[in-house]
């Protein structure tokens, strides 16, 4: 016993990690789960209404279950702002807003509209809310595009995270969050761009079935009759709460049959303010000197050459290296893309065409498809140059690469122009593309 005791005397770590134990473990084992003092809230809504914001959270309730099922509700408040409105989003339910691991911000466009900047400002100051949550829009309500996420998947803001990963790599090729909006914010060239999600009747993911439309209307309509009732004052007017909620209700349950639609759309703001939404074909067009962006596929109509009558060819493009030279000539920017586009050829359409004809036309790249395929890249980035001209939205970054390479001599131009908005118009922009057929 004394030289065990002489052991530990020799090694303080060893007493310093009991006390550890002692002190810490207890408190540990009995102390009740952060569940049941905070609201984990995965996903934000937020909406501009008549009389205010409306944020609206969907938050991770936890469940005793034999499945690994998670369950998650949709709180919604109104507030004067939104750290009001989340404040008694915590109140109506009774815990602490917990922040930590939201990962997704949808807005809705009136409050686009009305101006980000000023709207996101207590999210931005909030040290719980991550640079790399996703920032979204949608075209009218982001509390129901939320209720419907929620039933799209019981971890449905892993799913608007997989459809942000994959527009940002495969469909504008820019990221889409809260930190990317704030550095196009305070580039040079003031723009930013984020995604654009839709709910839509035709055409679009159906989260649902009509068994769990009863079931998600009637969670709906209680979470919404706790808000509104909640969010009354005066006792009198309780009444007129239980009513909001019913409504509420109502308006969901009209959407029941509205589809969740990705297009690939986006959102373009210039200094914070909502100015236009992106196409998806405009965004192809935007691509061809997106560096970021290569898996664009490459169609060409109506062929006619020594091989080909009225065909109709589709490539693919699986590899692109693009690169922005900007220089002042004669104090005049110009501004210099030159593309190289590795190509294959998928899919040929034409009448009569036999199959064994077919492979041998793999690598078929003849002068006169050239001619065309440097025609369409070069019309389609005119359609969306033009277009940036007409709104004085800088897209490409060109303003960054001037001020970043050429600043003395770009900001002399700025001061001869009448217009500093319109610098577009002044700058000589020109593309040259080189092509390279693989197998």
């Amino acid at each position: 016993m004394k030289k065990f005791i002489n052991h530990i005397i020799e090694r303080p770590i060893f007493v310093v990690f009991c006390l550890i134990l002692v002190i810490i473990l207890p408190s540990a084992l009995f102390r009740e789960p952060d569940s049941s003092r905070r609201l984990i809230v995965t996903a934000l809504a937020i909406d501009k209404v008549d009389d205010g914001i409306e944020v609206s959270a969907l938050s991770f309730i936890p469940v005793s279950s034999t499945t690994y099922q998670e369950n998650y509700k949709v709180f919604s408040a109104k507030g004067n702002s939104i750290a009001e409105a989340i404040s008694k989003v915590g109140l109506y339910v009774g815990k602490t807003v917990a922040l930590t691991h939201t990962a997704v911000v949808i807005i809705n466009q009136n409050l686009a509209d009305d101006g980000v900047i000023k709207n996101l400002d207590n999210l931005t100051r909030n040290n719980d809310i991550s640079n790399k949550t996703a920032l979204l829009c949608t075209e009218q309500s982001a509390k129901q595009l939320l209720q419907k996420l929620n039933e799209l998947d019981s971890t449905s803001d892993l799913s608007v995270r997989d459809l942000v990963a994959f527009n940002t790599n495969n469909i504008y090729s820019k990221t889409s969050n809260i930190g990317s909006f704030y550095r196009g914010y305070f580039s040079p060239s003031k723009v930013s761009m984020i995604g654009y999600l839709k709910l839509a009747e035709e055409e679009g993911v159906l989260p649902n079935d009509s068994e769990s439309n009863s079931s998600s209307g009637s969670s709906q309509k209680t979470d919404g009759s706790q808000g509104a009732s909640g969010s009354q004052g005066a006792g009198g007017s309780q009444g007129a709460g239980g009513s909001q909620g019913g409504e509420a209700s109502q308006s969901s349950q009209a959407q029941t049959n509205s589809k969740i639609l990705n297009d690939g759309s986006a959102c373009v703001f210039k200094d914070g303010k909502f100015i236009t939404i992106l196409s998806p074909e405009q965004l192809y067009q935007y691509n061809w000197i997106n560096s970021s962006s290569y898996k664009n596929t490459f169609q060409l109509f109506d062929v006619t050459d020594d091989v080909f009558k009225n065909a109709n060819l589709t490539y693919i493009i699986q590899d692109k290296k693009e690169k922005a030279h900007v220089t002042m000539k004669n104090g005049r920017p110009v501004y210099n893309n030159y593309l190289l586009l590795s190509m294959e050829l998928k899919e040929v359409e034409q009448d009569n065409l036999k199959k064994n004809e077919l492979l041998l036309y793999k690598n078929y790249f003849s002068e006169k498809i050239k001619i065309l395929a440097e025609n369409k890249v070069r019309n389609d980035f005119s359609k969306i140059l033009n277009f940036s001209r007409e709104l004085k939205i800088d897209i490409f970054g060109i303003y960054d690469k001037f001020d970043a390479q050429h600043e003395k001599e770009f900001n002399n131009f700025l001061k001869k122009i009448e217009d500093r908005e319109n610098y577009l118009n002044y700058v000589d922009i020109n593309i040259y593309v080189e092509f390279l057929i693989v197998s």
